[in-house]
């Protein structure tokens, strides 16, 4: 792949090399197989910009996954199927909508955080939630979502 190194600053054929990096996630190593550019005349690594690889992104997946957290897929996926947007699941959490947005967006929540988002995820407990706050869900959506339940 032709280039430009950033250490040698010269046009040049780069090699794209695999290779495992550690990346420290709550205390925890995490190894993640990342792919670099490889300047063959000075040696230099450097990172493909155009390649789109989210390499904290994926040791906080991996993170996530050891430890049975919530994943965003999941909270994208429940939030879609009970048509909730990020602010109305927010108030129903009662949580901001930013807090939501980060989690769905690959942000680790801490532990409180996981054990509400797994419980509010259960269809008892949202409708348990949503009849305790209706003013966070609109009252079509929340008569619909109640009388699917009941």
């Amino acid at each position: 792949m032709k280039n430009i190194c950033p250490y040698c600053e010269t046009p040049r054929e780069i090699d794209v090399v695999e290779k495992i990096e550690k990346v420290n996630v709550r205390g925890e190593s995490i190894e993640v197989l990342a792919s670099h550019c490889h300047c063959p005349v000075c040696r230099g690594d450097f990172e493909d910009p155009k390649n789109g690889f989210d390499f904290l992104g994926k040791a906080y997946e991996e993170y996530g996954r050891r430890h049975g957290l919530t994943q965003p897929p999941e909270i994208k996926a429940f939030r879609k199927r009970y048509g909730q947007t990020q602010g109305e699941l927010s108030k129903l959490l009662g949580w901001t909508p930013v807090t939501l947005n980060r989690y769905e967006n690959g942000a680790l929540p801490d532990e409180v955080h996981d054990k509400m988002l797994r419980l509010a995820m259960n269809p008892e407990n949202l409708m348990r939630l949503i009849k305790e706050n209706p003013e966070a869900v609109p009252e079509r959506k929340r008569e619909r979502l109640l009388e699917v339940r009941d």
